[in-house]
C-alpha cells in the first residue's frame, strides 16, 4: 500500500455542529417557517500548510471546467490522457493527504479517486488546487440550494460522485470548497477492506464506538473530544426550538439517487438528511439512522420514527428514519398534514398519523408510548462550532 502525508481539512474539532434536517413527505421543509434556534458560532479551519494562488470561478452548480481530477479510477491509466501524469488513489491505499478529521485513519478513497502531483495551484487544471503536493477537485459549496432530500447531485460537482461530498474549508484566508472521499458502505471498498464511518475512508480495520442510530453522545460533563470518543462515527447536535439533540451519526453526501446511494450504510441502515445551515446539494451532512418503531430512537428526547415512504419505491426499506419532530402547539395540535398529535413519554409531540386509522400513530411508539419510559430528555450545551469550514446555524423544523 502506498502511504502519503498531507494536510488535514478540518483539524482537531469535529463537526459537533448545530444543523438543519429536511424533513420528510416530499422531504420539504417546515411549511410554518418557524425554524429551529441558533446555537453556537462557528469556525473553520485554516488549512496553513496548503499552497494556493488562484481558484476557479464557479457556476452555480459547480466548476465551469471538468477536468479528470475527482474521477472514479482503477489505476493510473484511467486519470487523464498520456502525458498528463495522473495518479489514481485507490482504496487499497493509506492515504493522509486528504483527512477531515485530524484523529482519523489512515485509508483509500472508494472506487479510487484520480489526482496529480503540483508544486501550486497553476500546476493543477483550472477546477483544483494545490494541496501539499497533490491536485484536489474543488467545487462550489452551498449550490445549488436543497429542496428535496433526494435531489439529483449535478454532474459538474464533484463529477456527481455519490462517494465524494463537497467540503468547504479556508485556504490562506480563501473559501474554497472541496471534493472530499466519502465512504457510505463496506462494499464500496473491495475485499479485504471497510468503510470507516469516520474517516469515509476504506480501511483494514474501522474505528469502534457507537454506530449510527445506536445511541445518543450526550454527556453534560464532556466536552467536544470525549463525545467524538463515544461514537465511531461523528457526534452531531441537531437543535429544534431550543432543545440540543446529540446523538452518534456519520458524515454523508446530501442528495443523489436513492437506488444508488450507499451513504450510511445503505437505506436499511439510514439516510443523507441532516445539514448544517447554508450546505447544498451534493455538500458533506450527517446521516439519520433507519427505524421501524419510534422506540428505535429513544436515545434523544424529541427524535422519533419519521415516515419517508413516499420518497423511494423499495419495498425492502425500513418504514422510516429517525429525525427530531415538534412538540404540539398548545399541547394538543399540530399543523403539520399527516400529522396527528401524541402523547408520548416525552411530552406531546406531532407525529405521523396512520390513514387507515385516525386518531392512531402510523408507527409503533414502543416503549416512547406515554408511561412506558423510553427517551430521556435532551440536554446538554450548544454544539460547538463545524469544523472544517462547515457553517453552523439554527436548525430547520419538522
Amino acid at each position: 500500500m502506498r502511504a502519503r502525508h498531507f494536510g488535514v481539512i478540518a483539524g482537531t474539532m469535529s463537526w459537533l455542529a448545530i444543523v438543519g434536517f429536511v424533513g420528510c413527505g416530499g422531504g420539504e421543509e417546515d411549511p410554518s417557517g418557524s425554524g429551529g434556534q441558533g446555537g453556537a458560532g462557528t469556525s473553520s479551519s485554516s488549512l496553513s500548510t496548503v499552497t494556493v494562488t488562484s481558484i476557479a470561478s464557479s457556476s452555480s452548480t459547480g466548476m465551469m471546467v471538468d477536468s479528470f481530477i475527482g474521477q472514479p479510477c482503477d489505476a493510473d491509466t484511467d486519470c487523464g490522457m498520456p502525458g498528463e501524469n495522473g495518479r489514481c488513489l485507490l482504496p487499497t491505499d493509506d492515504v493522509t493527504e486528504v483527512r477531515v478529521y485530524e484523529d482519523a485513519q489512515p485509508g483509500g478513497p472508494a472506487n479510487g479517486y484520480c489526482t496529480m502531483d503540483c508544486m501550486e495551484t497553476p500546476d493543477c487544471p483550472a477546477d483544483a488546487v494545490c494541496f501539499n503536493g497533490l491536485c484536489l477537485e474543488v467545487c462550489g459549496w452551498g449550490s445549488p440550494t436543497i429542496q428535496f432530500i433526494n435531489e439529483e447531485i449535478p454532474s459538474d460537482k464533484c463529477h456527481g460522485r455519490l462517494d465524494v461530498a463537497c467540503y468547504n474549508g479556508t485556504i490562506n484566508g480563501e473559501s474554497v470548497g472541496l471534493c472530499v472521499p466519502n465512504c457510505g458502505t463496506d462494499a464500496e471498498c473491495g475485499p479485504g477492506r471497510v468503510c470507516d464511518a469516520r474517516a469515509g475512508y476504506c480501511v483494514d480495520t474501522a474505528r469502534t464506538g457507537l454506530g449510527l442510530g445506536e445511541g445518543s453522545c450526550e454527556r453534560e460533563d464532556y466536552d467536544t473530544a470525549e463525545r467524538e470518543d463515544m461514537c465511531a462515527g461523528v457526534c452531531a447536535n441537531v437543535t429544534i426550538g431550543e432543545k440540543d439533540h446529540f446523538f452518534c451519526s456519520q458524515r454523508c453526501g446530501f442528495g443523489g439517487d436513492f437506488n444508488l446511494d450507499q451513504d450510511c450504510g445503505g437505506l436499511l441502515n439510514g439516510i443523507c438528511r441532516y445539514y448544517p445551515t447554508g450546505t447544498g446539494v451534493g455538500d458533506a451532512a450527517f446521516c439519520a439512522g433507519a427505524c421501524s418503531s419510534h422506540d428505535d430512537c429513544s436515545y434523544a428526547g424529541s427524535v422519533f420514527c419519521q415516515n419517508v415512504a413516499d420518497l423511494y419505491n423499495d419495498p425492502n426499506v425500513g418504514v422510516g428514519y429517525c429525525g427530531p419532530v415538534r412538540e404540539c402547539p398548545n399541547g394538543n395540535e399540530c399543523q403539520l398534514n399527516g400529522r396527528i398529535c401524541i402523547q408520548t413519554a416525552v411530552g406531546p409531540h406531532c407525529l405521523d398519523e396512520d390513514p387507515n386509522n385516525p386518531g392512531q400513530p402510523l408507527i409503533p411508539l414502543g416503549a416512547a408510548g406515554l408511561g412506558q419510559g423510553g427517551a430521556g430528555g435532551a440536554g446538554g450545551a450548544g454544539g460547538a462550532g463545524g469544523a472544517g469550514g462547515m457553517s453552523a446555524g439554527g436548525a430547520g423544523g419538522n
